[in-house]
């Protein structure tokens, strides 16, 4: 488990997260929502243990993040951030593979993500979209206790935003691991995750099962909008129709 108590980050005089407390459970899937500038990234890179907190703590597997050495963290997170700098303009196959728990893994997630065509592929030759898909499966071929995706989904159309997400739920429920994804599409988040976590102003304002989050009104007040819900195939979306009051 990695278990978050009380987490504040201070940075130049500035709050970006405030008394945040949660926890991730290996074989779940979790939502990470909130309109720009709430602190989804501040707190990915602090479960990653690239964020020094300011107060409280983060532990996983009941240890401290800070008294794991970086190839132990490497062992039980596998973090995708939103942002890459690709230093070495590397094939794909030979980014995936350096990330991967086996050569085996590499494969067949590079196959899941469609991206064996593109594996001899330099890194700086592909499209944002296909950078992107080449990180996922780098963090998911880690085979690792638990995954951190910061809008993993961000650069990519609708068909592979949906293969992502089903790779993810795969690897929560036939891995065992715990799956922590941030997004922006409110009903990919929705359809696809178990719980969601939505915040607001660095605050960590509701943590519960997607069904409930969109059905909350604190849903409309974070992000300033008049929602319309409806459901289909049992999952709920919601609809922005204007201005919340």
């Amino acid at each position: 488990m990695i278990r978050v108590e009380q987490l504040c980050v201070m940075r130049n005089r500035k709050r970006l997260l405030d008394d945040v407390s949660f926890s991730l459970r290996r074989g779940e899937i979790v939502a990470l929502l909130g309109p720009n500038g709430a602190g989804k990234s501040t707190l990915v890179t602090a479960l990653s243990g690239l964020c020094r907190s300011t107060h409280g703590s983060v532990e996983v597997m009941g240890r401290p993040i800070a008294a794991y050495g970086a190839r132990e963290r490497a062992h039980l997170l596998a973090y995708v951030a939103q942002q890459q700098d690709f230093i070495w303009d590397l094939e794909v196959r030979d980014i995936v593979r350096l990330g991967a728990r086996s050569l085996s893994d590499a494969d067949a997630t590079l196959a899941k993500l469609g991206l064996v065509e593109l594996a001899e592929r330099r890194i700086k030759s592909l499209s944002g979209g296909e950078r992107a898909r080449v990180m996922l499966a780098r963090a998911l071929a880690a085979n690792t206790p638990f995954l951190l995706a910061d809008e993993p989904a961000a650069n990519l159309d609708i068909k592979h935003q949906r293969r992502a997400m089903r790779l993810l739920c795969d690897a929560a429920r036939e891995r065992d691991t715990g799956v922590l994804v941030v997004l922006h599409d409110l009903n990919l988040a929705f359809a696809f995750a178990e719980r969601v976590l939505l915040m607001h102003q660095a605050r960590l304002v509701l943590d519960g099962a997607a069904a409930a989050v969109a059905a909350s009104p604190d849903l409309d007040r974070v992000f300033g909008e008049r929602f319309t819900r409806a459901t289909i195939d049992d999952r709920t979306v919601v609809f922005p129709t204007g201005d919340a009051e």
